[in-house]
């Protein structure tokens, strides 16, 4: 077979691997004790509350979650991809510890985790120690806080104000300028349980400053508005870390005239959350936008007409 027919073949078998996965549930397991496999249809699942026999024996814990992006993620689905792992394990008990029902503002899928269990028998006494139950509450409850404290709500909108400085050179007859000034920021913004999701940017960017010989002030005002993708990472139960990059429309209005355009913009965010709906952010922000070159004005190698910019923000958010 050819060798160009051979690399394409591994390419698009590589690509259709990762893709499968991608889609595919992500079923993580911790084996503290392991026994010859046996079949799926010897494992008894037991739900989040109910009491397993008293005389059992956990082996390790199983969890199925979403990846992110996890299709076919139903909860017959992901409870037999859970009791799999016990089998395989050489479990005949499940007891579920905590089920996640899929929700509009988070992850689509059912998700599972749970205890594998060895049983001897099926004897339940309520009146005798029930090791394995007690263990499951502490773990339940334990996963319960790290979820809560690793998890932000799905929709944002932010708010914020701040400084920014033209970093492109602006000729006047007074030499070269980098003007600054006032500069304010609007987005929302949904994110995926993955970390990873999308939003809507906006930024309005003013400054006044000499340009004309006779000493007359200039004006230069810059709008942004564009979708972006970001990804979020929740660091701690009060600080989160995001990057958006976007693409979007720029309008000018500069001497020698207003025009549109083109921008890039990247964005680096640190967020504290007072609490689950309210947070204060910090944003250092960078917009590129490529404009039309008037006619009669000539630019030096490597030189373009349009403007730079970095900014350092501070605001408010409302996550819900």
């Amino acid at each position: 077979m050819n060798k160009k027919i051979i690399s394409k073949v591994l390419v698009i078998g590589s690509m259709a691997v990762l893709t499968l996965s991608a889609c595919s549930p992500r079923v993580m397991t911790e084996v503290t004790m392991n026994y010859p496999a046996r079949s799926v249809d010897e494992v008894t699942v037991f739900d989040v509350g109910d009491t397993v026999p008293n005389n059992s024996v956990a082996l390790g814990r199983v969890a199925v979650l979403d990846r992110g992006f996890t299709t076919n993620c139903g909860y017959d689905r992901m409870l037999s991809l859970a009791k799999e792992k016990t089998a395989e394990t050489g479990g005949n008990g499940l007891l579920l510890t905590l089920h996640t029902e899929p929700k509009t503002s988070g992850s689509s899928c059912h998700q599972l985790m749970g205890t594998m269990l060895l049983m001897n028998d099926m004897t339940i006494d309520p009146t005798r120690p029930n090791p394995v139950m007690e263990g499951a509450k502490r773990e339940a409850e334990e996963t319960a806080q790290k979820i809560k404290d690793h998890t932000m709500l799905s929709n944002s909108v932010r708010l914020s104000v701040g400084y920014a400085k033209i970093t492109s050179d602006i000729e006047t007859f007074k030499g070269i300028r980098h003007p600054s000034g006032l500069e304010v920021t609007l987005d929302y913004e949904h994110r995926w349980r993955s970390g990873f999701g999308f939003g809507i940017n906006t930024a309005l960017f003013r400054s006044s400053y000499s340009k004309e010989d006779d000493g007359a002030d200039g004006h230069l005002a810059l709008f942004y508005i564009g979708p972006s993708l970001l990804y979020t990472l929740k660091l701690h139960k009060h600080w989160a870390l995001g990057w958006n990059f976007g693409v979007g429309y720029v309008y000018t209005d500069d001497i020698p005239g207003q025009q549109s355009g083109i921008g890039i913009m990247g964005k680096m965010r640190l967020e504290y959350l007072v609490n689950e709906n309210w947070g204060i952010g910090f944003d250092l922000n960078g917009i590129t936008s490529t404009l039309k070159k008037p006619e009669g004005v000539e630019l030096r190698e490597g030189e373009k007409w349009g403007y730079g910019r970095v900014n350092y923000m501070m605001g408010v958010r409302y996550y819900f």
